[in-house]
């Protein structure tokens, strides 16, 4: 077979490899100089350093026999105390990793104790000024951190993500020379980031350009503040992933805080409802209306992710004719994601059963 393989034309060769796992793409990376780049490609194509590998992958980095450095483009880091200062000082070493475009990084801030510059401005995070993707994460943080400072280390920055942090997380004023990636466009934020960042876009009238955003649980406290940012973003907006409640006390109303017809330009939504008993002011039916203030011809995508057990008296039919193909011609998909019995889902939204663009997954 393998002989018969080798004959196949290089692109569907390519293809097959693609579809491989991490051990058989291993094997087939020494069975012909034809196989090896693409099965390297996957090989090497993200890399997990942490305090464990970290003095390895520096060795291998260094030495004259390194082959993979042009196949990296993922690079998934772990920073804690144990071989910390090594992730500094394989600076020089790192750069050499020109192609990589993602930077996953997660700082454990307990074995920092004021090290806020060595994490977040110089050092290993100043590798890969190339990088067009940033996910960050921390834990343990006990003081102020300049994540503004950290974002402009990436001029080509399209995608921020940031990770869930603490609650005591706490964020240094942006200052007047930090000015947001030009390109910045894909944002995901946690709790914490969420005013800031929005607020530090706007302030340099850039957050026109964001289109894809996807926001957490937000509290009662940044509602009116998130409002106002969603306002401006208006048409923009593409993709909108949020997460709700409409139980009270701490969560911001989601009806004060969204309006989904400021959006007409939407293709994706996705709503992960947290509700929890009571409702706000007791209302059975708080998700219909909300849902379908939506005035978006371009909605390709809708995702609902609820606790159907809160929702059998919501009015489904109104929902079910809302989305009817004949309204939003463009629509491909509605999943429907809940703790419940998906048969009721099914036999609640019949137009879009009927239509085939509805699907349904039991969490």
């Amino acid at each position: 077979m393998t002989g018969q393989f080798l004959l196949f034309p290089q692109e569907l060769v390519d293809e097959m490899l693609d579809h491989l796992d991490h051990v058989s793409l291993k094997t087939c990376s020494l069975v012909c100089r034809a196989w090896l780049a693409r099965s390297r490609s996957h090989v090497f194509g993200t890399c997990s350093l942490d305090p464990t590998n970290i003095l390895g992958f520096r060795d291998l980095l260094q030495s004259s026999g390194c082959t993979f450095i042009p196949h990296v483009r993922r690079i998934n880091s772990y920073r804690a105390w144990e071989n910390n200062r090594c992730f500094d000082e394989m600076v020089a070493d790192l750069r050499r990793l020109a192609r990589v475009h993602t930077l996953d990084i997660f700082l454990d801030f307990k074995a920092f104790d004021g090290a806020a510059d060595a994490l977040f401005r110089t050092g290993f995070i100043t590798a890969f000024p190339q990088v067009t993707h940033l996910i960050l994460g921390c834990d343990n943080v006990s003081w102020p951190a300049p994540l503004f400072d950290t974002i402009c280390i990436f001029p080509a920055l399209q995608e921020l993500r940031i990770q869930e942090m603490t609650l005591d997380f706490k964020l240094t004023a942006p200052p007047v020379s930090a000015v947001p990636p030009l390109g910045l466009h894909h944002l995901q934020l946690d709790l914490l980031s969420t005013v800031p960042i929005l607020g530090w876009l706007h302030a340099f009238n850039r957050l026109s350009g964001v289109d894809s955003l996807t926001l957490p649980l937000l509290q009662r406290r940044d509602g009116p503040a998130v409002r106002r940012l969603l306002q401006e973003l208006g048409g923009n907006l593409y993709h909108l992933d949020i997460a709700l409640s409409w139980s009270w006390k701490t969560f911001a109303n989601p009806a004060t805080v969204y309006d989904l017809s400021l959006h007409p330009n939407l293709k994706t939504l996705a709503i992960s409802d947290y509700s929890e008993y009571p409702l706000e002011n007791s209302d059975p039916n708080p998700m219909t209306p909300f849902i379908t203030r939506l005035t978006t011809p371009a909605l390709e995508c809708f995702l609902l992710d609820l606790h159907l057990s809160m929702y059998q008296n919501m009015d489904w039919a109104a929902l079910d004719e809302f989305f009817s193909p004949a309204r939003l011609p463009r629509l491909r998909t509605v999943l429907c994601r809940s703790r419940g019995d998906q048969t009721f889902l099914r036999g609640a939204l019949p137009i879009l059963r009927a239509s085939g663009v509805l699907w349904t997954e039991r969490l």
